[in-house]
């Protein structure tokens, strides 16, 4: 009669740890984020790579033509690849979520190359802030419409030179806009033109399709997260699949963990 009740004291006592062991030993769901500039045809001013700093991301801003630039306009376009948005099964597209634009006074000679820029806010260059801190905004994106991988790409859609005039032509304007008052209707379609309506590269949105594995967990996770902090070092080691040749990109990654959003820049 002892015996069997220490089998049953053992058989309990077993029970009772796995799922304490296992529950520990389970992983904390991850949502990844994807940033890419696509190589563009048009701009006179080229991203030809992207810098990382923690909860940043610099420009690598590069003049090919003949003038002095004194500033640059940047759009972000934020994309959920097929699959990672919350939609039917049978939809094949990839899901445009907006795009936002920023302006940056950046001084490049001619042909040349520069990392120095600074937000422009109300005409006024950020020196204690130069760059906003993009990585952090589109993990609130993600959260705010319920994607589980969001994928963000960055374009050259207006430029500034020191002769006075931009590219495209009708921007010239800006050299004299008042940011204090508001634009004029005429404007107010000039600068809205500089926010794209389409991905930059529909085609990177399409081949990340199936990195999307287990994104109704990650999306739901992103959505009990009060806290997004940003550590130093990778989660993980960056899949040689993420590298598409020259093309500048980041890859990084939030590892949830309760109401803590904790990333890593690789």
């Amino acid at each position: 009669m002892r015996l069997g009740m220490c089998r049953i004291r053992i058989l309990a006592l077993v029970l009772a740890v796995c799922p304490l062991a296992s529950s520990q030993n389970k992983s904390a769901p991850t949502v990844r984020f994807s940033f890419y500039a696509p190589a563009q045809k048009d701009p006179p001013v080229h991203i030809v790579g992207l810098q990382r700093d923690q909860d940043e991301v610099r420009f690598v801003l590069s003049n090919a033509s003949d003038k002095q630039v004194t500033s640059v306009i940047i759009a972000r376009v934020d994309i959920a690849p097929p699959g990672c948005a919350p939609e039917p099964v049978s939809q094949t597209h990839w899901s445009f979520w907006g795009s936002d634009i920023l302006r940056f006074k950046a001084g490049i000679a001619p042909h040349g190359t520069t990392t120095d820029a600074r937000m422009l806010l109300r005409g006024r260059a950020s020196a204690s802030r130069p760059y906003p801190n993009w990585p952090r905004r589109v993990v609130e994106i993600t959260k705010a419409d319920g994607v589980g991988y969001m994928q963000a790409q960055f374009g050259v859609t207006g430029v500034l030179f020191a002769d006075k005039t931009a590219w495209p032509a009708q921007l010239a304007f800006v050299h004299h806009f008042d940011p204090f008052k508001e634009p004029s209707p005429d404007e107010f379609q000039k600068i809205h033109a500089l926010y794209p309506s389409h991905p930059f590269d529909p085609s990177l949105a399409d081949a990340e399709a199936e990195k999307c594995a287990d994104v109704a967990a990650a999306a739901s996770a992103l959505q009990s997260t009060k806290e997004i902090i940003f550590e130093p070092g990778s989660i993980e080691a960056p899949n040689p699949a993420d590298v598409v040749g020259s093309l500048p990109q980041l890859h990084f990654g939030c590892s949830l963990k309760g109401p803590t959003a904790v990333c890593r820049m690789p």
